[in-house]
């Protein structure tokens, strides 16, 4: 059900998660990545596993993901077509570099719609001493719960020696807001204002953080917590005729497959 749950996924409306409800067949959405370990069929299992009714998908999708790999690292390695007559086709389903997994437990996002989909999520990260996109090394993250405003995310240092920073941003391209956030098992809830929240995780230690959060409230851009965008140089575009052969690419007329 890849497009309700990306309608879902955007609106939050009760509407679209009542219509994503009366699917059928709801017990056998566990989580197989479908069709040649492109990610169709994930969210299916990640829908259920954060309402609290698929538990295993953590485990049961990163190990999916793990033999998808193999099996096309070996698919690789077992390869004797002659590169010069094979389609592109050829070579998706040997593509060894599948995410999809990491993607919707770490953000609390369904994975984006194949052939240009958006990544609209709950939670994205940033590396505090690298002052780069991503999660921190030996800092593991798990988005186990999304509601309509807001989300519970479990953050661990695998780190025993060192403490490690993590910057949460609210939304992918920093389009939502935090509100409030609460330590599970604690009663205190601390008010929020903006798109980000740095966490500084001890040694071998670890945090679940409940937000509450304001939806599609800014601007999306790609302003990290140190970088603006508008402070990046711009984009010089080519003029195609300086080389308008590297523009569009046509078979050769006596490829195999044109003929």
């Amino acid at each position: 059900p890849a497009l309700p749950l990306q309608l879902w996924q955007l609106s939050g409306a009760d509407e679209d998660l009542e219509r994503v409800c009366r699917l059928p067949n709801q017990e056998g959405w566990t989580g197989e990545l479908g069709v040649r370990g492109m990610g169709w069929g994930v969210g299916a299992g990640w829908f259920r596993f954060v309402r609290g009714e698929n538990p295993d998908f953590p485990e049961n999708v990163l190990r999916a993901e793990y033999q998808e790999v193999c099996r096309a690292l070996e698919s690789i390695r077992a390869d004797d077509a002659d590169s010069k007559t094979i389609y592109i086709q050829h070579w998706i389903s040997r593509n060894p570099v599948l995410c999809s997994a990491l993607v919707q437990l770490t953000t609390g996002a369904p994975y984006p719609v194949y052939h240009g989909g958006l990544l609209h999520a709950r939670v994205r990260y940033y590396d505090v001493a690298a002052e780069r996109p991503g999660l921190p090394r030996d800092v593991a993250a798990l988005v186990d719960a999304v509601t309509e405003g807001g989300f519970r995310v479990q953050l661990a240092n695998l780190d025993p020696q060192r403490e490690k920073s993590v910057v949460l941003q609210a939304g992918t391209f920093g389009e939502h807001a935090f509100d409030r956030v609460r330590q599970e098992d604690a009663e205190e809830v601390v008010d929020l204002e903006g798109r980000w929240l740095r966490v500084d995780l001890a040694p071998a230690a670890g945090v679940t953080l409940e937000f509450t959060m304001r939806r599609f409230v800014n601007v999306p851009s790609y302003d990290t917590p140190w970088r603006r965008q508008a402070d990046a140089p711009h984009i010089q575009l080519r003029d195609p005729a300086d080389n308008a052969r590297n523009l569009i690419y046509e078979w050769a007329p006596d490829h195999p497959l044109r003929q």
